[in-house]
């Protein structure tokens, strides 16, 4: 759910729902809500205790981003990212690159996210992290091929009956 919270941008209640977490979430929100040094703080208290290396180069990926340390992010985030296949996490690789005006691997990463199945086109066109990327045909026309997705996906949810689950 914390992920779900953050995405609509309530980030209190993604801090606040972010039990089973990797770490990554309560670094993300608190720096969302503008606690940078609580979230670096968090960050770094979750490095030490993680014993998953993927996951321990997530959170270093994020924290070094906040402290400034663009080689040091990126380096993290080869890491994490090395045969990664999960779209969703692919999006938080995808958004940090495009904060570390990795134009190219960003617009690679958001290929992989949009492919593998993850389209929320709403944080794809309103995630402050991806403003380097506006205007740029390739950001916009995987902006629009997530939009049609979800609307399709959308349509078949109610096509389905899925209207009537949530109403239960």
């Amino acid at each position: 759910m914390a992920h779900t919270y953050w995405l609509l941008g309530d980030y209190e209640r993604a801090l606040r729902e972010t039990t089973g977490d990797i770490g990554y979430m309560p670094g993300l929100a608190l720096a969302s809500l503008g606690r940078h040094s609580d979230a670096i703080a968090a960050l770094r208290w979750r490095e030490r205790v993680t014993r998953d290396n993927r996951a321990r180069a997530f959170l270093v990926s994020l924290r070094a981003l906040l402290e400034g340390d663009r080689d040091e992010s990126l380096h993290a985030l080869q890491r994490a990212t090395d045969e990664l296949t999960d779209p969703e996490a692919m999006f938080y690789a995808a958004r940090t690159l495009a904060r570390l005006s990795a134009r190219e691997e960003a617009l690679a990463a958001l290929g992989k996210v949009v492919g593998g199945g993850y389209f929320c086109c709403r944080a794809f066109a309103e995630d402050a992290w991806f403003a380097s990327l506006k205007g740029d045909a390739s950001f916009e026309k995987l902006v629009e091929t997530a939009r049609a997705r979800h609307e399709a996906a959308h349509l078949a949810f109610r096509a389905a009956g899925g209207d009537r689950l949530l109403s239960a």
